[in-house]
């Protein structure tokens, strides 16, 4: 749950028959868009984030979830490197929105790095997995009706894109959906900033992932959050590498984390995280359901065994008696350490690559 990275949260999961749901693509992807349509724009390095599509043009209408978009479902996206797998799990739907976790699994050359995080994944007809075709075709209309000479929309026939041109930059996004079903099965996307005084050389930041399937999981949220994620608290931050030389390994304190509630209410309560790690300060927003969020875990989890094996990404959970593990085959990620009273965080110990931990502990 650091701020180093998107924050380690759990997650309670299972296996449901895919055929409860009657998904489209069901027993493999979804029909692949025609080609054409738009020229995807250039590609820097991969980025461990997907954006929302971003329909820039809002038409006032309201577009409902299909029926299958409902808790229980997940996608998984990779980029072209294989590196970075992406799976998306809806935990909370509340008819046009719906809600879940983000997951990221980073191979790296020091091994496997996984961050997690609540977050909306479908707001209003678009989303990191979805895209609602007539809200495609109303963005278009629109587009059209109140051309903007700093806006490019175009597409059609399974696909849009959109690029945006202001004087701190260039931003671009295409994706490439199943007509029929809204899945998205291709996304790039383009940050390309005009470069600062003395940088000629301007800032570019590109993305791109491909839909590779499905994941089920069984989800039932608790209807209200549990007591701590109500409170504000504090935890240290410690790193402890392995002593090659002599053995045992050695600890060293890196910092603190205050984590402060600013709205706690369904679907998503919202936080705010202030660190200070290696002397520089850090502030950044967080999310939570009633079932987990930046430093809480709701106690009726707690026990519940193994409840997740990835089929995609060859992750495993395990809930316990005192937490949870996540972990990638044999190798343990995370592991946690919950108040069963409260579901109050006490200590969080984190894998990172080459063999260091990171533990966040509780102060106060």
């Amino acid at each position: 749950m650091k701020t180093a990275r998107y924050l380690l949260v759990p997650l309670i999961l299972g296996t449901l028959a895919w055929s409860q749901f009657g998904i489209p693509g069901q027993g493999g992807l979804p029909p692949a868009p025609p080609g054409g349509g738009y020229a995807a724009p250039p590609q820097g390095g991969a980025l461990p984030q997907l954006p929302q599509p971003g329909l820039p043009m809002a038409t006032g209408k309201r577009y409902p979830l299909p029926a299958w978009i409902r808790p229980g479902v997940g996608f998984v996206y990779q980029d072209p490197t294989g590196q970075i797998t992406l799976l998306m799990l809806v935990t909370d739907t509340d008819g046009t929105n719906a809600y879940g976790l983000f997951l990221n699994l980073i191979q790296t050359q020091g091994g496997p790095m996984l961050m997690v995080k609540p977050q909306a994944l479908v707001q209003n007809g678009q989303g990191l997995f979805y895209l609602n075709p007539q809200a495609v075709a109303d963005a278009l209309a629109a587009a059209r009706a109140e051309p903007d000479p700093n806006l490019r929309v175009f597409g059609g026939n399974g696909s849009f894109a959109y690029e945006y041109q202001s004087p701190n930059g260039r931003v671009a996004f295409a994706a490439r959906y199943d007509p029929k079903t809204g899945i998205i099965t291709e996304l790039n996307s383009l940050m390309a900033s005009a470069g600062a005084p003395g940088q000629p050389q301007p800032h570019r930041e590109g993305i791109q992932y491909h839909y590779r399937g499905y994941e089920t999981f069984t989800w039932q949220s608790p209807t209200d959050f549990p007591s701590a994620a109500r409170e504000a608290h504090t935890y240290q931050l410690i790193s402890q590498m392995p002593d090659y030389l002599y053995g045992g390994s050695m600890a060293t304190p890196i910092g603190n984390m205050e984590i402060r509630p600013l709205h706690v209410a369904r679907p998503l309560a919202r936080y705010q995280i202030r660190a200070n790690q290696g002397g520089i300060p850090i502030t950044q927003p967080a999310f939570g359901l009633t079932a987990l969020g930046p430093h809480y875990l709701h106690p009726a989890l707690l026990g519940r065994g193994t409840v997740l094996q990835s089929r995609y990404t060859g992750l495993s959970l395990t809930f316990t008696q005192e937490g949870l593990v996540w972990t990638v085959g044999q190798l343990p990620l995370s592991r946690t350490r919950i108040d069963p009273q409260t579901g109050l965080l006490l200590e969080e110990t984190d894998q990172t690559p080459l063999g260091a931990q990171v533990i966040m502990r509780l102060v106060h």
